[in-house]
């Protein structure tokens, strides 16, 4: 039986895994937790969504099955899980357990709208797609709940709940997540940086750790959520010694998730056809101009898709290098983007780049030598050069050029560590097999293999 849940995050405190936390160390005497817990972000463009647009998921029987596994601690209590479940929950006891956790948590925190789906089968996989990559809508969600026979309570967290229930695991990686105690929610955490900078050396399955470019704590939220730290990584044990080698607060414990975060789920492939507000794109275009760096540092190219129609390329003066190689694209080069468009149509927030093909150039050296006199020539504007002594004159492409090779920019980039999206997939999890897949921006999703 599974249990899906979303929408309980508010600006205040609220926080979807730290009621999932609390939920399974109170369920665990009662039924037996099957695999690890599931984090799950959705769509990250859509305009309501709360902090990362994460869902939660996990499995429960009435008892466990095969070998059994920590998955977290609270209080000094391990929370274990379990390779397969064994004896049917009943549904709507589950919903009810479930329903009464939901509303003291909306009585608590504002601006939120939660929700809980129950079900024994999954709805189909489609639906997780269209939470990832579109905005459904509830009476959609519905339909395919009530064809996979689930039920469901609540708000508009209905949604992202019916979606996150639909993933089947594909393309994860893992997230441990340590909670602090209720009286420190909104203040400072101490992490010390000089721990975290060293993580992904001695824990190499981590990532996203820290932003050496903008010197910023990566696993440290900022805001007064119940979260302390969280590290990501590919490796559940790994991020246990990872999680044992930071010094930090006093706090209750921590709970291991599977997630879809660094899949690229959300990127929605395009063959020709223009990209529309409200999603993400893996995208092949053309520079069509020349790149310009406006207020703030931020960086902007004119492109064009294979359909002929125009969009600007943006980097933001946070991504880093992305930025930089943003600002060496010239008109005719091929590139493959990957990023979302947001509220500005025909704008591409660019999360990745991949410069495809990048022509040499020519570039002019000095003005000609006179055929008469030997002396260098002078320009003449649109007339091209005329020689100072003696008159003689030259067209324009008598000056000397040198072919300036542009080879060494073509490749695969990313923003800053900072400036990544929970989806996006950073390139140290990719094989050289996935980094050719995107850069031929395939039809199909390179991700999912």
């Amino acid at each position: 039986m599974f249990v899906a849940i979303d929408d309980t995050d508010s600006p205040e405190g609220g926080c979807t895994t730290h009621l999932t936390y609390t939920l399974l160390s109170s369920l665990k005497e009662e039924y037996a937790l099957v695999g690890y817990p599931r984090l799950v972000r959705l769509n990250p463009t859509v305009p309501w969504k709360t902090r990362g647009n994460g869902a939660t998921i996990f499995f429960l029987a009435k008892k466990g099955g095969g070998k059994s596994f920590s998955v977290g601690e609270r209080d000094g209590e391990e929370i274990t899980a379990w390779e397969r479940g064994e004896g049917r929950v009943d549904p709507e006891e589950l919903l009810e357990v479930v329903r009464e956790a939901l509303e003291e948590e909306g009585r608590r925190w504002r601006e939120n709208s939660p929700g809980c789906v129950v079900g024994e089968v999954q709805p189909p996989e489609e639906l997780y797609f269209k939470g990832v990559r579109g905005i459904v809508k509830r009476e959609v969600a519905e339909g395919y709940l009530t064809d996979a026979g689930a039920l469901w309570w609540g708000g508009r967290g209905v949604i992202g709940a019916a979606c996150a229930s639909a993933w089947r695991g594909m393309g994860h990686t893992y997230e441990i997540l340590a909670y602090r105690k209720e009286e420190m929610w909104g203040r400072e955490r101490a992490v010390r940086e000089d721990e975290v900078k060293e993580l992904e050396r001695l824990f190499p399955s981590t990532f996203n750790n820290y932003d050496p470019l903008n010197r910023h704590i990566c696993i440290r939220p900022s805001t007064p959520c119940p979260v302390l730290i969280g590290v990501r990584g590919t490796n559940p044990e790994e991020l246990k010694d990872a999680y044992g080698h930071l010094t930090l607060e006093d706090h209750p414990g921590y709970l291991i998730y599977l997630t879809n975060q660094g899949s690229d789920h959300h990127l929605i492939p395009l063959q020709g056809s223009e990209p529309a507000p409200g999603g993400s794109y893996l995208l092949p275009a053309t520079v069509a101009g020349h790149p310009r760096r406006e207020r703030g540092g931020h960086a902007f190219v004119t492109a064009r898709g294979e359909g002929g129609f125009e969009i600007t390329l943006a980097a933001y003066r946070q991504t880093g290098e992305l930025r930089d190689i943003l600002m060496q694209l010239l008109p005719g080069d091929r590139v493959v983007a990957a990023g979302s468009v947001d509220s500005y149509p025909g704008t591409l927030n660019l999360e990745k780049i991949g410069v495809v093909e990048a022509p040499p150039v020519k570039e002019k050296i000095a003005n000609p030598l006179c055929p008469g006199c030997g002396r260098r020539m002078k320009s003449s504007g649109k007339e091209g050069f005329r020689c100072p002594r003696c008159g003689r004159r030259a067209g324009k492409d008598a000056a000397e050029y040198r072919v300036v090779e542009r080879r060494h920019l073509e490749g695969l980039y990313e923003a800053a560590v900072s400036a990544r999206r929970h989806l996006s997939r950073p390139l140290k999890l990719m094989g050289d097999e996935e980094r050719a897949r995107f850069m031929k921006c395939c039809p199909t999703s390179y991700n999912l293999q």
